[in-house]
């Protein structure tokens, strides 16, 4: 979910239901989850991930997962609304439905590598609970909670990010970044180190509000976000709208560098190698995606297209084509559609009916 939605909270469903027991498995969850909100951590976790395996259905399993991309739909299932994983081949056209649980929303797909899948859930019937990441391994089809936090520093929005180290990142739309390092299997909490280990990043101690959406390079060496300066803030706070830039933190350096300016919206922001960045922006009319080198921030304008917005690119694993998603006028969800282009030619095509991808690592 992303500036145009933010107010949904994205939820994302771990364990699939068969339809005889949907009620009573929700009904049971909330029970749960209420009962061990005062529990420790460790307790809770215990039980949390017992319920989820005992609800899983059958494995999904793919052993090959190039040219596949993750994405999100969100049909009406009668009145309620929605939000599935979904996998696709962008050469056969062939569909995969990774979740399916009408108490859950499942969105914000992540690849931690080319056959492991991270997405965030949290429960439709209870806004306000903690977002929590469920991890997949597609060659086995096993899955598994990731519970590491409480609902005031959980991954509310804006995605999650992950480098080669497997350290997952996130904002909850605070002032501050948090980290899941990653160490023998496990993961450990923190708030965002610029070196990895020694002084501390807060973004709030640099005059920015509402952090969100950082995307992490792949070496780890460098972290974009998005944010809204203080003084922007207050300003455009008055007349009611919040518009964000973009950021980039270097981690060797411990230097902060804003790359976009002016009273629009920069956001969605992606990585290209290590010096060019992806990203939409209204600062023409609609959202149209642009191309940046860091060297000179000099921004090249991708699309142009009148009334349709383009927005949430990812990029292929030869940096030679994105996927992204559009729509016409307004943001409606049943609408949104993921499209490709050649960054070369700058061809572009439709893909399928969906938002939100993420392109498989896989080469």
């Amino acid at each position: 979910m992303k500036q145009r939605n933010r107010g949904l909270l994205t939820i994302i469903g771990i364990a699939e239901f068969n339809i005889n027991v949907r009620v009573k498995g929700v009904m049971l969850f909330i029970a749960i989850n209420e009962a061990i909100l005062k529990m420790k951590t460790s307790v809770k976790m215990i039980i949390f991930l017992g319920y989820f395996l005992g609800c899983q259905q059958k494995a999904i399993i793919i052993e090959d997962t190039k040219n596949f991309i993750a994405f999100e739909r969100a049909p009406e299932a009668g009145s309620i609304v929605d939000f599935d994983v979904w996998l696709i081949n962008i050469r056969t056209k062939e569909e995969i439905r990774l979740t399916q649980n009408l108490e859950y929303w499942e969105y914000g797909s992540v690849w931690l590598s080319d056959s492991e899948l991270l997405y965030l859930i949290e429960p439709q019937e209870k806004t306000g609970t903690e977002t929590d990441i469920i991890y997949i391994n597609l060659k086995t089809g096993k899955r598994r909670l990731l519970d590491y936090w409480t609902w005031e520093n959980c991954p509310r929005t804006g995605g999650i990010s992950v480098d080669s180290l497997r350290n997952i990142y996130y904002a909850n739309f605070e002032e501050i970044i948090y980290v899941l390092v990653h160490k023998e299997n496990k993961y450990q909490l923190t708030t965002f180190f610029s070196d990895r280990g020694s002084t501390r990043f807060r973004p709030e101690d640099l005059g920015l509000k509402e952090i969100f959406n950082p995307v992490v390079s792949s070496d780890g060496s460098k972290l974009l976000f998005c944010a809204c300066d203080t003084a922007k803030y207050r300003r455009l706070g008055e007349l009611k709208k919040f518009h964000y830039d973009i950021y980039l933190y270097d981690c060797k350096e411990k230097s902060l560098k804003r790359l976009t300016e002016g009273d629009s919206t920069y956001e969605d922001p992606i990585w290209i190698g290590n010096d060019t960045i992806v990203f939409c922006s209204n600062c023409d009319g609609n959202y149209e995606l642009y191309l940046m080198a860091l060297k000179d921030k000099n921004m090249i304008r991708l699309t142009s297209t009148e009334d349709i917005s383009e927005m949430e690119p990812t990029v292929s694993p030869d940096h030679q084509q994105i996927a992204y998603m559009r729509y016409q006028g307004e943001y409606r969800f049943k609408d949104v559609e993921i499209w490709i282009m050649d960054l070369k030619t700058k061809e572009t095509w439709f893909l399928t009916k969906g938002g939100s991808p993420a392109w498989s690592p896989a080469r």
